[in-house]
């Protein structure tokens, strides 16, 4: 049986820490204060954080600790993205899906939802490399060709990772999106929520419903979902406010 994506929940992604830090550890620490009913984090919350690098958990310690606290306080869900990724044993109480575990599937007033971070799909050379990055004894034979003692390695990584620009805008989303979705499993589903592309569009295809959930690293925007005529909405937010109400 699946699950109920609750009205009210909050959906963030792409946060990319530690851009927008501040901003993002205050919009933590509002949900702590006042947990929604589910919070839904769809990847690439982190720069890069991958535990089997010990230096990456305390570069992000602080973002870390705050995810785990809400998730001891509300229903967590996290999907891996390709800058996070073998977290199930650091989020214990949170339920983490990896990319082979995506899509999470929901249910919203009857509707069945397709969650993805938004990478699954793409050319088999990516597909290769993800499954090469995701690899624990890669990772170890990688730092012992890197000599990546007390994070050597990848202290040179996150200033390169951080200098990339990742808010350009995507030229013919909806075209490339459209073809890309015939890899997609659409049997059944009514809607499909991903983040991974930075930007926010609402289409319709072959009539399923898909939502790319704009990036908080970019905006500084997360989602809450509410019903629209019975139908799934997501209302975007700016630190406690919609965008509705900032126009």
């Amino acid at each position: 049986m699946l699950r109920e994506l609750k009205e009210g929940a909050i959906f963030i992604t792409d946060a990319h820490y530690p851009r927008q830090k501040k901003e993002l550890l205050a919009l933590f620490d509002t949900l702590l204060s006042s947990p929604p009913p589910q919070l839904f984090l769809l990847g690439d919350m982190f720069e890069f954080l991958c535990p089997s690098l010990p230096y990456t958990l305390e570069y992000n310690k602080e973002a870390i600790e705050k995810i785990d606290a809400l998730s001891r306080k509300t229903e967590l869900f996290y999907l891996e993205g390709n800058h996070d990724y073998l977290l199930k044993k650091l989020f214990l109480n949170a339920s983490v899906y990896t990319l082979r575990e995506q899509p999470l599937l929901l249910l919203f007033k009857n509707q069945k939802i397709a969650l993805f971070h938004g990478d699954k799909y793409g050319s088999k050379a990516y597909l290769f490399y993800s499954a090469l990055i995701r690899n624990p004894f890669v990772i170890k034979i990688l730092r012992v060709l890197t000599l990546d003692i007390n994070g050597r390695f990848i202290k040179t990584i996150y200033p390169k990772l951080l200098a990339k620009k990742i808010c350009n805008n995507m030229n013919n989303f909806a075209e490339r999106k459209r073809e890309s979705m015939i890899a997609y499993p659409t049997a059944d589903i009514d809607a499909i929520i991903e983040g991974h592309n930075h930007i926010r569009a609402s289409l319709e295809m072959a009539g399923i419903k898909y939502e790319a959930l704009g990036a908080f690293a970019c905006n500084k925007s997360f989602f809450k979902v509410e019903s629209k005529n019975s139908n799934i909405s997501f209302v975007e937010m700016s630190l406690g406010v919609s965008e509705d109400e900032q126009t």
